[in-house]
């Protein structure tokens, strides 16, 4: 875990003449139009077919939308699903519409080798405003970009209209930070999850249905799962762990209270002109026991997002140790 690295800007938006037509979750909408722009501006022939494309080692839309293994992946089994290297996290609420000259911020996570490519995320979400967004394809104009660092609470404006991204900000953290700081506060007895964001996971090939369902195990084995799917493909790195052992421990886990509810709803997919249902489950759960060897997984994941439909924001949780 050491060195796996993330970072994470703030997008602020301004909705056009016309206003804003948005889903009630603008994830899959905004990752819409990202793609969108990064495709054009990326490909040499939109006709071709990236798998088939011999610039597809340098190409970032590529890398972000059709991400090969990594040669890591080839030592050691497990890691033949490529998980993408960033998280859309869409503001908070169900509000549809955003009337003209409003602002609306949502955030954008990196992870790994995509940090690099910040400035060809940052060139989509300010053409994009061009092409339009949601329903309608109505126009906005990007405001101002921040870089925000969660573990030292730092923010800072990197980029605003008209002007030019800035050099020199710093804006990472690492896993060796998650580990300093889980060290710290040892040790650990209890620790509660909330699921902010709708949350799909599996169990023995089931998708759980409840969330008093979910036992502290297959919790975690999606958090390590996660973590180093995204360790492997977008760092270049074989995590060095002894997962088993880290399983085995928080088979000694228990859970002790929670309540939650089930949240269904529907997005619209450009690429195959259909809509498509999705549903998660949303509450908290609290577990206790010797949490102490795991806790820095579950401090990671909340950053990481867990189970289907991540990319989008699906999947985020927040944690409170004690």
């Amino acid at each position: 875990m050491e060195y796996f690295h993330l970072a994470r800007y703030r997008f602020h938006i301004q909705a056009g003449e016309r206003g804003l037509d948005l889903p009630p979750f603008k994830g899959s909408a905004l990752r819409g139009v990202m793609g969108r722009v990064m495709r054009q501006m990326s490909c040499a022939d939109p006709d071709w077919q990236c798998l088939d494309c011999h610039l597809r080692p340098q190409c970032p839309y590529a890398y972000v939308f059709e991400t090969a293994p990594s040669p890591a992946a080839a030592m050691m089994s497990g890691y033949d699903q490529v998980p993408r290297p960033y998280v859309i996290e869409p503001p908070s609420g169900g509000q549809e519409f955003l009337p003209a000259g409003e602002e609306m911020a949502f955030d954008l996570l990196l992870f790994g080798r995509a940090i690099p490519l910040f400035s060809y995320f940052l060139a989509a979400f300010r053409e994009g405003g061009r092409i339009g967004l949601g329903s309608g394809k109505k126009k906005y104009k990007l405001v101002r970009v921040e870089a925000v660092n969660d573990f030292n609470g730092s923010r800072e404006d990197i980029f605003q209209s008209g002007g030019k991204l800035r050099a020199g900000y710093e804006v990472e953290w690492s896993g060796q930070e998650v580990l300093l700081a889980s060290a710290a506060m040892q040790p650990v007895r209890e620790v509660t999850i909330d699921f902010i964001t709708p949350t799909q996971l599996m169990a023995d090939g089931n998708k759980l249905s409840q969330l008093q369902e979910l036992d502290f195990v297959v919790l975690l084995r999606n958090i390590l799962r996660r973590y180093s799917s995204l360790y492997v493909h977008h760092h270049d790195i074989l995590p060095e762990e002894s997962f088993a052992a880290l399983l085995e421990k928080a088979g000694e886990i228990s859970y002790s209270g929670g309540e939650g509810q089930i949240d269904r709803w529907e997005r619209y997919s450009m690429r195959r002109e259909q809509r498509n249902p999705m549903e998660g489950f949303t509450g908290w759960l609290k577990y206790t026991g010797d949490l102490s060897p795991v806790v820095p997984y579950i401090m990671l994941g909340q950053w990481l997002h867990i189970g289907k439909w991540s990319v989008f924001g699906m999947g985020k949780y927040s944690c409170e140790f004690s």
